[in-house]
């Protein structure tokens, strides 16, 4: 397996052989204490830690975490690492970099719970066919859920992969995590079979077509070892009822009946769906339900106007489909998790709310069928 400075060293002369046009045509950009934008990749102190932030955060996550705010504050002060920008880092909480950082924090210690609660893996003190404990945030952007990992468990190796060249290199040049670059289909070039005790993918697998979904599956499927786990974050079923729920509060719900996504039928032409059908829609038009469509909104890195896609999954068609590559161990809906993808609102200033994701736990077989 290689080490995160070998991957980053890959990853960094590759990244400096390539022209900034070449990677993207935006500045780079992260917060420093004072607020303004530094247009360099370089380590920069935390801005001040904002005393509104835990209005922002569940009161059972301070339960889960277990942790005084106090603690949580001085944890924030003392991590070394800069935080993004809010345009490098997808829109995520906007401009309450605090509510950024505890988003991760929260996250990282919501896997971490239920992987020792429902499943006895102590990521810090691992079983020895998970040994040692190797983390892989697919999709990891600029490090919200990595940084976390690489302060809070210094026992496991942190790698995040991204198709965002910038993202990478931003983590490697931080010392935040190993740094992967990955195209839009596999495989993961660097990592062997069998090397990973963990993929985590937070709303990954909600932007991939189907051919895409299950062709990253097997990937993934190869990459761990025996008795990993995969932490994959989903639309689902649920999730369906819950946008008909919310409306026009959703922005994908806009998006939707406004025009900026169709749906793409089995022909692969593309639908138009109005609100009245949508509110007809009880059911997801198909198992797996494909949203495509341009998104223009602030916080696309520098990608107005890119198709993208939207993409719902049932449990049913998980368990049937996804379940033949990985075996289908939990599924976590989000009512019945604290808030992740989304936060809690609770000021009338803050944007709309999503409706937020579902989690799919996945673990790969200790065993192979031929070997039982």
């Amino acid at each position: 397996m290689p080490s995160n400075e070998e991957l980053c060293r890959t990853l960094l002369s590759r990244y400096n052989n390539l022209s900034t046009a070449s990677i993207r045509d935006r500045p780079t950009g992260f917060v420093s204490r004072s607020g303004e934008l530094l247009p360099s990749l370089i380590v920069t102190p935390r801005p001040p830690w904002d005393p509104k932030a835990r209005t922002h955060i569940d009161p059972s996550t301070a339960a889960l975490m277990r942790f005084p705010w106090k603690t949580v504050q001085a944890q924030y002060a003392l991590d070394p690492f800069p935080i993004p920008a809010t345009k490098f880092r997808n829109g995520y909480m906007g401009d309450r970099h605090s509510d950024y950082w505890l988003s991760g924090l929260q996250l990282h210690h919501l896997i971490k719970h239920v992987l020792l609660r429902d499943f006895s893996v102590d990521v810090a003190s691992p079983p020895a066919f998970l040994s040692p404990f190797t983390l892989l945030d697919f999709g990891g952007s600029t490090g919200r859920l990595a940084r976390h990992w690489t302060l809070q468990t210094p026992s496991v190796q942190v790698i995040a992969s991204d198709t965002n060249m910038e993202s990478v290199a931003f983590l490697c040049r931080t010392g935040m995590a190993g740094g992967l670059h990955q195209a839009f289909h596999p495989p993961l070039h660097g990592l062997p079979q069998e090397s990973l005790s963990l993929v985590t993918a937070l709303s990954v697998w909600t932007h991939m077509t189907e051919q895409q979904a299950l062709g990253w599956l097997v990937e993934v499927r190869r990459v761990l070892r025996p008795g990993g786990f995969a932490w994959i974050t989903v639309m689902s079923n649920h999730t369906w009822t819950r946008l008909r729920a919310n409306g026009e509060a959703d922005l994908l719900y806009s998006h939707i009946v406004g025009g900026a996504e169709q749906l793409v039928l089995p022909n692969g032409t593309l639908h138009q769906f109005t609100a009245n059908e949508l509110a007809a829609s009880e059911y997801m038009p198909y198992p797996f339900t494909v949203f495509q469509g341009k998104w223009n909104w602030p916080y696309t890195n520098g990608q107005q106007g890119e198709t993208m896609v939207n993409t719902f999954v049932t449990y049913e068609y998980a368990k049937t489909h996804w379940g033949a590559v990985l075996d289908l161990v939990a599924i976590y809906p989000q009512s019945s998790l604290l808030p992740t993808e989304d936060w809690p609102c609770v000021t009338p200033a803050c944007p709309p709310r999503n409706v937020g994701q579902d989690v799919l736990l996945l673990r790969k077989p200790l065993m192979l069928e031929k070997d039982r």
